[in-house]
C-alpha cells in the first residue's frame, strides 16, 4: 500500500505463521490482508483527486461571489465618461453571481465535497480493521504457542477471524457506495428543481432597458476641419466627424445633447432635450447655425 503524506500511517503489526496450521491458511490471511490494502490504496487516491476537486470549486465560488458583490460598487464610482455607460456593465455582477452559484451546484451534483469527506471516513474504518485484523493474528499465533490449544481450534478460530475481517471491509465499502447512490440522487432532484425554479424567475425578470441615439448634423462641410464635438448629458465632449453618428446603450430617459464646433474660427452650437426610450432609437437632427 502505497503511503500518503498528508495521511497518519496505519501501524504495520508482524505476519506471525500459526502453529501447527498448513501454509494454505497463511495464504489466505495474506490475500485478506491484500484486499483490505487494496482498498485503502482505491480510497486514499480518490480522496486526494476529489479533494483538489472540491477545493477548486468552492474557492472559485468565494472568489466570483466577492466579484460580484465588488463589480457595482466599482461601477457606481466610475463617472459616465469616455463615451460609454457604466450602468450597462452593472448586470455583469448577476453573471458573476450566477457563475458562482454555477461551481457549488457543481461541486454538489458531482459530490466532491462530499466524495472527500466519505472517502476519508472508510479509508479510516479499513485501516483501523487491517489493524485490528493483525495484530488480532499476531495475537492468535503467540497463544497458540502459550496455551498449546489443539491445531482444529486453532484453524476455526482462524478462519473465523479472518471471515469476519473481510465481511467488515466488505461492509465498510458496501456502506459508502449506497451513501453515494443516495447523495447522487437526491443531489440530482435537487439540481433538477432549482433548474425548474429558475426558469421561472427568469420569465418574470425584467428585459434589460436601454436606447439609442442616431445625430444628424448639418452643414458639416462649413465647419472649421468639417468636426465638431458631441455631449450626450455630463459625459466628456467626443469630437466626431461626418453629418451622422449613432451612441447605443443609453439609459432610459430624457438626454441632453449639445454641438459645439468652430466656423470661420467663430464658435457655433446647438442643443436638444430627446426622450430616450427602450429598444428604440431615437433620431436627432440638429443644425448648427
Amino acid at each position: 500500500m502505497k503511503p500518503s503524506s498528508d495521511n497518519l500511517q496505519p501501524t504495520h503489526f508482524p505476519s506471525l505463521p500459526q502453529p501447527g496450521q498448513a501454509v494454505e491458511l497463511q495464504e489466505l490471511y495474506t490475500s485478506v490482508v491484500k484486499k483490505a490494502q487494496d482498498a485503502i490504496s482505491w480510497y486514499d487516491a480518490r480522496k486526494r483527486r476529489h479533494k483538489n476537486r472540491a477545493l477548486f470549486y468552492r474557492i472559485t465560488a468565494i472568489v466570483l461571489a466577492g466579484a460580484a458583490s465588488i463589480v457595482p460598487i466599482v461601477l457606481a464610482m466610475v463617472p459616465p465618461d469616455q463615451g460609454w455607460n457604466p450602468a450597462r456593465w452593472v448586470p455583469i455582477a448577476s453573471i458573476l453571481a450566477a457563475a458562482s452559484a454555477g461551481c457549488i451546484g457543481i461541486d454538489k451534483l458531482v459530490g466532491n465535497s462530499a466524495s472527500w469527506m466519505r472517502y476519508l471516513t472508510t479509508m479510516l474504518d479499513l485501516e483501523a480493521q487491517l489493524e485490528a485484523l493483525q495484530f488480532a493474528w499476531a495475537r492468535r499465533a503467540l497463544e497458540a504457542q502459550t496455551l498449546k490449544a489443539s491445531n482444529d481450534d486453532n484453524l476455526i478460530a482462524s478462519l473465523n477471524l479472518l471471515q469476519e475481517a473481510l465481511a467488515q471491509a466488505n461492509q465498510s465499502v458496501k456502506t459508502e457506495t449506497m451513501e453515494w447512490v443516495a447523495l447522487f440522487s437526491g443531489n440530482l432532484q435537487e439540481v433538477e428543481k432549482s433548474i425548474v425554479a429558475q426558469r421561472a424567475a427568469l420569465a418574470t425578470l425584467p428585459t434589460p432597458s436601454y436606447g439609442a441615439l442616431k445625430l444628424e448634423v448639418t452643414n458639416t462641410d462649413t465647419l472649421d476641419g468639417q468636426q465638431y464635438e458631441v455631449q450626450l448629458g455630463e459625459s466628456k465632449l467626443l469630437t466626431h466627424s461626418g453629418p451622422t453618428k449613432a451612441f447605443t446603450g443609453l439609459a432610459i430617459g430624457l438626454l441632453a445633447i449639445r454641438v459645439t464646433a468652430t466656423r470661420k474660427k467663430t464658435p457655433v452650437s446647438a442643443e436638444e432635450v430627446v426622450a430616450i426610450r427602450p429598444g428604440e432609437t431615437t433620431v436627432v437632427k440638429l443644425s448648427l447655425p
